[in-house]
């Protein structure tokens, strides 16, 4: 039993101590008793069975007589049970501490203008990733992202707040003021952004110059498909 339990303690070291200790104990505690339970079959009537119980305490009359088996049973199975809870705590607080919190920036109402729909540029020149939305007459509210590429320049990426991968997870920037998909968190690159393929937003129709960002609502409606009323 005892060379059994040294063995079990090292071919579960990979678990926690108590689950190692547990199974260590609990292992060599049961083939003891099956052990002897056929030595005993061995030497009796037929169909007999049953163990030798040995251990038995003076100053304590009442504690239940018993083999060194059926305490690496008992005590096994305690420590068997503090490596489930530790294995329990562990995990939960492992993602805890892994989990990212999403902060996502709020969906904000371009400008309506007849059949268009108008973002001005000093509303996203910061550098930060925004999010506009248009409510079609069925009550779809289908949102686009405008981000600015590269500080100092015209040059701003702009799509659906989905992608053909991920559906309308959308997308929401990290600390590190990178475009991550919510879905899969990718990484976008954001020069590709308002180009086809991979995960990146879809791509929508818009003009653009020096005082803002013009995105036809027929292209809201187009894409509204894309998005859950």
């Amino acid at each position: 039993t005892i060379m059994l339990t040294i063995n079990s303690l090292f071919r579960f070291r990979r678990y926690n101590w108590g689950m190692t200790i547990g199974i260590a104990l609990m292992l060599p505690g049961a083939a003891g008793n099956l052990i002897d339970r056929i030595g005993y079959a061995a030497h009796a009537e037929p169909y007999a069975y049953g163990v030798i119980d040995f251990l038995k305490f003076h100053f304590w009359p009442d504690f239940p007589i018993c083999n060194l088996a059926d305490y690496w049973l008992t005590v096994g199975l305690v420590f068997l049970l503090i490596g489930f809870v530790m294995a329990i705590l562990c995990s939960t607080l492992f993602v805890k501490l892994n989990t990212v919190e999403i902060k996502e920036a709020p969906v904000e109402d371009p400008i309506t203008e007849s059949d268009t729909l108008f973002v001005p540029l000093e509303t996203v020149e910061d550098g930060h990733l925004h999010r506009f939305g248009y409510t079609t007459d069925d009550g779809t509210l289908v949102r686009f992202i405008v981000v600015l590429k590269q500080e100092n320049t015209n040059n701003y990426g702009v799509g659906l707040d989905a992608c053909d991968i991920c559906g309308e997870a959308g997308y929401y920037e990290n600390k590190d003021n990178q475009i991550v998909c919510k879905k899969c968190n990718v990484v976008m690159n954001k020069t590709t952004i308002g180009m086809k393929g991979g995960c990146n937003p879809i791509i929508i129709d818009y003009d653009i110059d020096e005082n803002g960002i013009t995105v036809p609502i027929d292209e809201m409606i187009k894409n509204k498909n894309h998005f859950k009323k």
